[in-house]
């Protein structure tokens, strides 16, 4: 005897059947309907599977279309320099084939500067306090403001704070100022460096941290609001005269002189070998600085009192800061200033490494070798993709293997299973149209001659060496079992990158704009247009992973399957219950029966 539930059931206790393996066989006739529709299920949902898949495949495939129209994937450039340790160089698209001419005058340079070495005895420990800046007022907190190429920054700290706090708080503010702070306990030395180079670098502070910067810091310019270039001569016969550090320094002059050799001579200028730790600047701007390195000022004359004025050097402007310095460079007889050491001039990207007075020559020239390397690899992407579509495409159904049922995996291994469900699932895709025309819409994209390029221009891919049929010789590639499959004449391909590269590039990627029709868009044009196309269609068939079972057939299909599964389930389950309830009256009857047989039994003998 059992009980489910409220269901008292007795299983052969008078009878002496086996009640259970009964219904169980009688059950096992009736779940044919609901056994068959869930291996119909499972069949869709395979199907979807493999469809979904294929999407994946396509998009893949479009995305490698997309990176191929790049401009510099069709015109891509090899560019050489004569001295890497000067001066290296890349070449965009953009890049004029041919030699140039580049020569580093002056590399840029990022505004930094230092403090002698503090009276720190405790490092990073050390008060500011003792160090000479206090608040402003008993009671109150430091405030130092600090600015770069980003801005500037207020900061409030303690009349306890140490130099590592200070450097903290520096560093901290340097997503909004650009300047960075650093403390060496060797050197006992406090840095502070702009995130940036060239002009547009720079670093002023307010007079209470100033006072600590007393080596290198805060130099004088001389400069008035002139603009003056390389090549403007000085007009003045006479000497121009810089007196440092109780030297005077005299620089002889005439009307020929250009500032570019004065601020050369003020450069170069030593005494005893030693620098006179003046420079000389003429920034992109045109403005002609000069920096003393330990923030003295300079007198400065000259014989004709006309010198300073053509100089702009009339008017003294002292700052609270410090700039960096413009890279200058001379591109094929040019002088231009950049604010980095890394440029690009004439689409060609230079990285300066080292000044010096020598000429580099950077030759530049058509990179064939990758331009070819990335059309094979397009076309071998293509070439996988449709064998992949056409193997689904051919692959043979196996009616006779249906999706397995639980009590089938029971009674099978797992390498048993494996191999059938291999059959079972073979051949869902087999001749489907979806993925027939997808194929068909791509050759046809790939082979029809692109319209509205111009007379004489390369039309079709046949004009490259990249075809269905390939003859080279006496050898033939390519027939129809081959089912569109590319083949490249290499010799060929190279030979029309080198003569035509921007009629590659316009074959390949031109767009008319006219979404009725593809006759005048290029071949990838036609071709990520085509698998949006089958992309949107698979979509609407088989949906996506997050997608709802609504928004798409299959889905609906399944939605209405489980419904189905639901209310096959439900009629099971009471059949199984009205089989047990009927052979439970059965032994209910079989067992009073056999009592009133008894009960006879014993009157009789009695």
């Amino acid at each position: 005897m059992a009980v489910t539930g409220a269901t008292t059931r007795y299983t052969g206790l008078a009878s002496g059947l086996d009640t259970d393996d009964i219904i169980k066989k009688l059950m096992t006739a009736n779940r044919a309907p609901l056994t068959k529709l869930k291996q119909q299920k499972q069949m869709l949902e395979w199907r979807r599977d493999e469809f979904r898949s294929f999407n994946m495949k396509f998009f893949d495939f479009k995305s490698a279309a997309n990176d191929m129209k790049r401009q510099s994937t069709f015109l891509a450039k090899t560019v050489s320099s004569s001295n890497d340790k000067l001066v290296t160089a890349t070449g965009t698209a953009d890049a004029v084939v041919g030699q140039h001419k580049i020569k580093i005058d002056r590399l840029a340079e990022s505004a930094s500067i230092r403090t002698g070495e503090l009276d720190a005895i405790q490092g990073r420990r050390t008060t500011l306090e003792s160090l000479g800046i206090e608040p402003a007022n008993a009671g109150e907190k430091i405030k130092i403001s600090i600015g770069g190429e980003k801005g500037s920054a207020e900061i409030e700290l303690d009349a306890t704070a140490t130099i590592g706090e200070l450097v903290a708080a520096i560093s901290n503010q340097s997503p909004a100022t650009g300047v960075k702070a650093t403390y060496d306990e060797s050197l006992n030395r406090l840095f502070l460096s702009s995130s940036g180079s060239g002009n547009q670098s720079a670093i002023t502070l307010s007079d209470n941290l100033k006072s600590l910067f007393t080596e290198t810091t805060f130099q004088t310019f001389e400069a008035g609001s002139k603009t003056l270039k390389d090549t403007d001569k000085l007009e003045v016969n006479g000497e121009f005269n810089l007196k440092v550090d109780g030297k005077e320094l005299k620089f002889n002059v005439t009307t020929e002189t250009t500032v570019a050799q004065l601020v050369k001579r003020i450069n170069e200028n030593t005494e005893g070998g030693v620098g006179t730790g003046v420079s000389a600047i003429l920034d992109s701007a045109g403005k002609l600085s000069l920096v003393r390195d330990n923030g003295d000022t300079l007198d400065l004359s000259g014989t004709d009192s006309t010198l300073l004025t053509n100089l702009g050097l009339n008017t003294r402007t002292s700052v609270s800061g410090v700039t960096g310095t413009d890279a200058k460079v001379q591109y094929n007889g040019i002088t231009q200033y950049y604010n980095s050491n890394n440029f690009q001039i004439a689409g060609i990207n230079f990285v300066a490494k080292q000044q010096s007075t020598e000429e580099v020559t950077i030759g530049v020239a058509k990179d064939v070798d990758t331009v070819f390397e990335k059309i094979k690899g397009f076309v071998d992407k293509y070439n996988e993709l449709i064998a992949t579509v056409n193997s689904k495409l051919d692959e043979k159904r196996y009616r006779d293997y249906a999706p397995l049922t639980d009590e089938q995996r029971e009674e099978m291994k797992e390498e048993e299973i494996k191999k059938w469900e291999e059959k079972a699932k073979s051949g869902m895709l087999r001749s489907d149209p979806l993925l027939n025309g997808a194929l068909v819409s791509m050759r046809n994209g790939l082979s029809n001659a692109v319209t509205g390029l111009g007379e004489g221009a390369l039309k079709a891919l046949g004009e490259l060496g990249i075809s269905s049929t390939l003859v080279q010789g006496t050898t033939i590639s390519g027939t129809y079992q081959d089912k569109g499959k590319l083949f490249i004449d290499e010799d060929k391909l190279k030979q029309a990158i080198s003569d035509n590269p921007d009629q590659i590039y316009a074959l390949f990627t031109r767009d008319d704009g006219d979404k009725k029709t593809t006759e005048g868009d290029g071949i990838l044009t036609r071709i990520t247009e085509t698998i949006d196309g089958v992309y949107a269609k698979i979509r609407d068939k088989a949906g996506l992973a997050n997608m709802n079972e609504d928004d798409y057939a299959m889905g609906k299909e399944l939605k209405t399957m489980n419904k189905r599964l639901t209310a096959l389930q439900t009629r099971m389950k009471d059949l199984e219950t009205r089989y047990y309830k009927q052979f439970t009256t059965l032994e209910t009857y079989l067992n009073k029966m056999n009592s009133q047989s008894a009960w006879l039994t014993q009157q009789f003998s009695s």
